[in-house]
């Protein structure tokens, strides 16, 4: 016979990742947690999670076992929560993440009102421009760029932004930059689009892969760049900094250059030719497989992150 308070303890461990967690979480003992989690692997006859000194992992079997169950636990939770909703106010924590430079501008005001109206609910904000995995990260909710993965999870399109080359006026070869010639043909000795491949390029790796710096202009041509990587960068804020300080050349979102075109500290170059347009999205599971407190964040992020990208990200003109 299934002892639901063995699954549910086994939930909460592989939630928080520790028995002190668990137990905090469900209100126990922590020697009741762990009782309870022998007494769950014993009935199933294999392990489920492995002990170190300082935290706790799944195994395979805990893994399986986790992704099998964690959602009807929640539909649980939620189920509760609406019930009782009237007269409890919403509680809970979320994971949630998003690439640094985005979260910086797109976040915090909608986060501040959020805790406001929901002083019992955590929200933890991993800032990161590596893609996290909602299962190992146990990520709740997610913004996202560029093509979104099939999945069974929800996304909505929040808006788009343009990467556009830009280099500081301390550049060494700045000089060359002051009569540009967009016309990839042309014999003049001034630097031509495709001189940027032997040229020092500052490259984005979020994922330890360089972003790929491919362009294209408003006829509709496309030109790919393999700039020299002298400098490779996993923020973009990062790469923001090292272009600035004159290390070379960089692809960037234009929105993050805004205020160092006004001051001068940066030039936009062959603005003729841009990347494609990356996309931000805002991805989530289904309501009935989440928590409520999960669904209300969606719910106060989606207009609060659009008005943010109609107002800051999207390309000034």
């Amino acid at each position: 016979m299934t002892d639901y308070s063995e699954l549910a303890a086994f939930v909460a461990l592989a939630e928080t990742k520790s028995f002190s967690g668990a137990a905090r979480k469900l209100k126990c003992q922590k020697s009741t947690i762990s009782r309870k989690i022998l007494n769950l692997e014993e009935r199933l006859g294999t392990s489920l999670v492995l002990r170190t000194t300082r935290k706790v992992k799944l195994n395979r079997a805990g893994e399986q076992l986790f992704n099998e169950i964690q959602p009807s636990f929640a539909h649980i939770d939620r189920a509760t929560q609406e019930v009782f909703g009237a007269s409890h106010e919403i509680q809970g924590s979320i994971r949630l993440t998003a690439p640094s430079i985005l979260g910086l501008v797109l976040l915090p005001e909608a986060l501040a009102t959020f805790s406001q109206k929901f002083p019992r609910v955590t929200v933890d904000i991993l800032l990161d421009d590596r893609v996290l995995d909602f299962v190992s990260d146990r990520i709740d909710i997610a913004i996202r760029t560029g093509p979104l993965e099939n999945s069974n999870l929800k996304s909505r399109k929040l808006g788009d932004t343009e990467f556009s080359l830009f280099v500081s006026p301390n550049f060494s070869n700045f000089s060359n930059f002051q009569n540009l010639k967009e016309d990839l043909h042309s014999s003049s000795h001034s630097v031509r689009l495709q001189d940027l491949n032997q040229l020092p390029g500052i490259v984005y790796t979020p994922d330890g892969e360089a972003m790929p710096w491919t362009l294209v202009n408003h006829k509709g041509n496309k030109l790919k760049l393999n700039p020299v990587q002298c400098l490779r960068a996993s923020t973009l804020q990062m790469a923001k900094e090292l272009a600035k300080a004159g290390a070379g050349v960089a692809l960037l979102p234009e929105f993050i250059c805004q205020d160092e075109l006004i001051a001068g500290e940066l030039v936009q170059i062959f603005s003729e030719w841009k990347a494609e347009k990356s996309v931000y999205s805002i991805v989530y599971p289904d309501k009935k497989k989440t928590s409520l407190a999960v669904t209300e964040l969606v719910k106060h992020l989606i207009p609060y992150v659009e008005n943010s990208v109609q107002t800051k990200v999207r390309p000034q003109r």
